[in-house]
């Protein structure tokens, strides 16, 4: 019998956390990097961590970019939401307005 699996849906709720803690962690092991590139280490070895480190900065980058992509669709996104609620608050005072003013 197949199963009937939906996709998950999409929960950006909590992206910028995960990216600024991958970051963290990606600074971390920069950091740990450089100080293993101050021992005495066989070229190659030394070559192979410079080259990680260069990928390690340019994903450092890479997530900053997707962090602030993520806060702006928050942002967007609760913006959106409040406008929401501003209106559907609206249309409620306006039938309470209603039933008042019916009543008199």
């Amino acid at each position: 019998m197949p199963h009937d699996r939906k996709p998950k849906p999409d929960d950006r709720s909590d992206n910028v956390e995960k990216l600024q803690e991958q970051v963290v962690n990606t600074i971390e092991n920069l950091e740990e990097a450089h100080d293993t590139l101050q021992q005495d280490l066989p070229e190659e070895q030394r070559q192979a961590l410079l080259e990680k480190n260069r990928r390690r900065e340019h994903s450092i980058a890479g997530k900053r970019e997707e962090i602030k992509d993520e806060w702006e669709f928050r942002q967007e996104r609760d913006d959106h939401s409040r406008k929401k609620i501003k209106e559907a608050l609206c249309r409620s005072e306006k039938r309470k307005a209603r039933k008042v003013w019916n009543s008199n």
